[in-house]
């Protein structure tokens, strides 16, 4: 999102325990602090979409975006130790998952991946959750003057909105 606002991400940190988060300059800063989590789940439930609607053989060239989107990530602004070794190996598994998987499996494990991406959205929110005041919620508080534990509503109810969407888009098929 800082991105698309207007501004650039400085550098991306990226923990073993699944956290993370990206520094940026300039942009939209609500923006911003909102599409942290809430692109998460967007972002897992566009995988999973596109991966459930595709034809097998194009999930190779969904996957190698995929690819390319962890390169640029890792090359670009891949900041500490941590950083690299997480983007080198989902780079590594997913190029793998690239060279030997069939197409009908690798659709499999792209759906796959989706959901873990959304199901990750739903889940990560609640971290915020610790009487710090800080993170994407406690800013967003501080500008909007709403609460930080509304805009983990927000978030968490986003993430099972976008699961329930997805498994009747599924259902229909």
């Amino acid at each position: 999102m800082a991105i698309v606002t207007g501004g650039n991400i400085v550098s991306l940190s990226l923990n073993y325990d699944g956290s993370g988060f990206c520094v940026s300059q300039g942009g939209n800063f609500l923006l911003i602090s909102f599409f942290g989590y809430f692109g998460s789940a967007v972002w897992g439930s566009l995988i999973y979409l596109v991966a459930d609607n595709m034809k097998p053989r194009y999930s190779h060239v969904f996957l190698g975006l995929l690819i390319v989107v962890l390169l640029l990530a890792l090359v670009l602004w891949a900041d500490k130790a941590s950083t690299i070794i997480i983007l080198g190996a989902m780079i590594m598994l997913y190029s793998a998952m690239f060279k030997f998987a069939d197409s009908s499996v690798l659709k499999s494990l792209l759906r796959f991946i989706g959901v873990f991406v959304l199901l990750d959205a739903i889940r990560s929110p609640a971290a915020l959750i610790d009487g710090r005041d800080r993170g994407d919620g406690s800013q967003l508080a501080d500008i909007t003057l709403m609460p930080e534990i509304v805009w983990i509503g927000v978030w968490f109810l986003t993430g099972l909105s976008m699961l329930f969407f997805i498994y009747r888009m599924s259902y229909k098929h």
